[in-house]
Order: C-alpha cells, then sequence, then structure tokens
C-alpha cells in the first residue's frame, strides 16, 4: 500500500479530513509502536491532544482494520501494518522500534505506566529504544534507553523498572550494577550507539567522549553506587 491507501482507509476515523488530523494519527500509531504496549488511559495521560484520535471506538476500529491488536485487559500494541505505514512516511525509522512480543500482562503495563510518566516529566524527552548488549544471550537488557534532547545536545539514560522485589533482591540489583559497569568498558555499546545516532540524526561522539547513565525506578534505596546510577 502507498501512503495515500492508508490515508483513504483511515480517513473515516479521523474528526476532520486535513493534515493536522492526519499527523496526530501517526504520531499516536507511532507512540503505541515505541511503548509496545498500552491502554486508553496512557494515550491521554502523556499526550492530551491524541483525544482527537484515541476514543475508544477509534481505536477499536484501527483493530477492525489490523492497524492495533487488541487482548482481552483493554491492551493494544502495533501490528506490522502499523509499522509498513510509519515506513512509508519516512520520518520514523521502522528499525528503531521495538518487536513486540507478549501479551501486555502486569509487568509489561508496570513498564508502561513507568514509561509514559517519564514522557510526561522529562521536558527533552527524545525517543525510547530497546537495545540488548550482545543481542544474542545479552548481559545487558535494559527495560528501555531514554533519549533525552535539546537541539544537538542529548543525554542516554538505560532504565531498570523494578516494581517488586525478587528473591536475592540484594544481589540481583547489585548484578546489574556490575553488567552496567562491564558495558561501560565493551565497544559494543558504541559502535550500537553510532549506528543509532546516524539513523536519528544525532551527532556521533569520538568514542572517549561517549557515556551513559543508569536509571532504577522502583522502591530501591543503596549506598551510593557513584556517577552514572540513580535512583527515582
Amino acid at each position: 500500500m502507498n501512503l495515500q491507501l492508508y490515508k483513504d482507509e483511515i480517513r473515516p476515523l479521523l474528526p476532520g479530513d486535513n493534515n493536522l488530523s492526519y499527523t496526530l494519527m501517526w504520531r499516536m500509531l507511532h507512540r503505541i509502536s515505541m511503548l509496545k504496549f498500552v491502554q486508553h488511559r496512557h494515550l491521554t495521560f502523556f499526550k492530551p491532544e491524541f483525544n482527537k484520535v484515541c476514543a475508544k471506538d477509534r481505536l477499536n476500529s484501527l483493530c477492525d482494520l489490523n492497524y492495533l491488536k487488541k487482548t482481552n485487559n483493554g491492551v493494544y500494541s502495533a501490528t506490522k501494518k502499523t509499522l509498513a505505514l510509519l515506513d512509508e512516511l519516512k520520518d520514523y525509522d521502522r528499525e528503531l522500534l521495538p518487536k513486540v512480543s507478549g501479551d501486555g500482562g502486569i509487568n509489561e503495563l508496570n513498564n508502561t505506566d513507568a514509561l509514559v510518566k517519564l514522557m510526561k516529566e522529562e521536558p527533552y524527552f527524545f525517543n525510547f529504544l530497546y537495545p540488548r548488549f550482545p543481542y544474542e544471550n545479552p548481559y545487558v537488557k535494559p527495560d528501555a534507553l531514554m533519549v533525552l534532547k535539546d537541539d544537538n545536545k542529548y543525554k542516554l539514560i538505560f532504565l531498570e523498572i523494578e516494581a517488586s522485589k525478587k528473591p536475592n533482591w540484594d544481589q540481583y540489583i547489585f548484578t546489574k550494577k556490575l553488567n552496567y559497569e562491564r558495558l561501560s568498558k565493551d565497544v559494543l555499546v558504541y559502535q550500537y550507539w553510532k549506528g543509532v545516532a546516524k539513523k536519528l540524526d544525532l551527532p556521533v561522539p569520538n568514542i572517549s567522549e561517549f557515556f551513559f547513565s543508569v536509571r532504577f525506578i522502583g522502591d530501591i534505596k543503596f549506598d551510593d553506587w557513584g556517577d552514572g546510577f540513580e535512583f527515582r
């Protein structure tokens, strides 16, 4: 399908036949794709303007048209058809959007709750990414990589969202710390970012100037781990 065919199919779901209405719809579909799993409340929380295109009957119609999937607990996720549409728009790099697996259960929704809160609170929010290091058998698999951007300046923050304590909690968290310290010395993370920065049209730093930080979100309290780690 070319872009006009997508527009013709979606036009009946829009409040008006104008570029603003289409832009809102494209942005909403992109946000759903980026967040992986959302409920209606997430869309209206971080982007009130989406009220014009995200009424539940419209979301359900997008499911009927195969742009979205919906689970029994009202969780929506994007389909391959939405990714193909975003590919046609050229404004969104399909390769940077996550592959969706799972069914939007409680753990996935807890992650979405935290991510949309960050989108609302961070004035320089730019993007969420979902890397693995290495891709096969990763020793670091963050819940997300948050990119903050102000003109050509940007900051990279790996997110670890911990909604509840796990067995051997202290060792579990400390192992994550050690793995991120290992990653900070692994050229793999720099090579990954070089490729992503070019796709996002962001400047690529020299390897000696490349830094990231790690933010733990949840009821976690530890002694100061030094620069690069924060708890919220």
